[in-house]
């Protein structure tokens, strides 16, 4: 192997030896960090340093697989979780409130119903955000680690989405609307007929069990998801460096 060309092949690592700062390959002869003995010149030594700094290398993109694999997983979990407690939160616990003796002995059911509205935009707030980062980690994990979600999981992350979306842009804003027609006297002191009030009432009603049942639709389907999330089918215990993107 010509001069020229060892000068040229450097070694580009971290090593306190002369196997750092690119130094050319035939003043390899002293003990390096990286290698059982000091590097000989010539043929066989080099190729054993050029082994060497491959095999490092090759380590510090295992390393850096492992490190995207924890944090995509622990970001999938964290956002799962979230979405779920939140979700059987509100559904089970929060939204009745509103409703109850308690509340209506302080506010009247107009005040209350609009206190219950506010609430429910945060609520499909939460699932607007919640799914955004889902579908981001989805993509994440197909890109860097090659993983992706069985089928039917992913048909539940996309009906549940569905949901988020139907109800944060059309449901929520109809009853808002509806709740403003039934209880537009006490709230804004304008009048209103009783027709106008009484199909208002009767379309708040549907509607309102309608959000209901799709709520509890998609809280079946975070709790799947989540639980697909924290235990995926098939985990990757050692990953292929090739797979990561830099």
């Amino acid at each position: 192997m010509s001069a020229a060309l060892r000068r040229r092949l450097r070694l580009n690592v971290l090593c306190p030896r002369s196997c750092v700062l690119g130094l050319p390959i035939p003043v390899l002869n002293a003990p390096c960090p990286m290698l059982p003995a000091p590097c000989p010149p010539g043929g066989s030594g080099l190729r054993t340093c050029l082994a060497a700094v491959v095999g490092l290398a090759w380590g510090k993109r295992w390393v850096y697989g492992r490190a995207v694999s924890t944090l995509l997983r622990l970001i999938g979990v964290m956002n799962a979780v979230v979405w779920f407690g939140g979700s059987l939160f509100f559904t089970l616990a929060v939204a009745p409130t509103f409703f109850t003796a308690e509340v209506k002995q302080v506010f009247s059911d107009a005040y209350a119903g609009w206190i219950a509205q506010k609430v429910m935009e945060r609520f499909y707030l939460l699932q607007l955000w919640c799914g955004a980062i889902a579908v981001a980690h989805q993509l994440a994990e197909r890109v860097y680690l090659g993983r992706v979600l069985p089928r039917l999981s992913l048909y539940v992350l996309a009906g549940v989405i569905a949901v988020g979306l139907t109800g944060g842009l059309w449901l929520q804003p109809k009853l808002t609307r509806l709740h403003q027609t039934v209880y537009r006297e006490e709230l804004y002191r304008q009048a209103v007929t009783p027709a106008q009030r009484q199909q208002a009432q009767r379309a708040f009603r549907l509607w309102h069990g309608l959000a209901q049942g799709l709520n509890v639709l998609a809280l079946i389907g975070l709790g799947y998801y989540t639980w697909r999330v924290m235990n995926p089918p098939d985990p990757t215990r050692y990953i292929s460096a090739a797979k990561f993107r830099y």
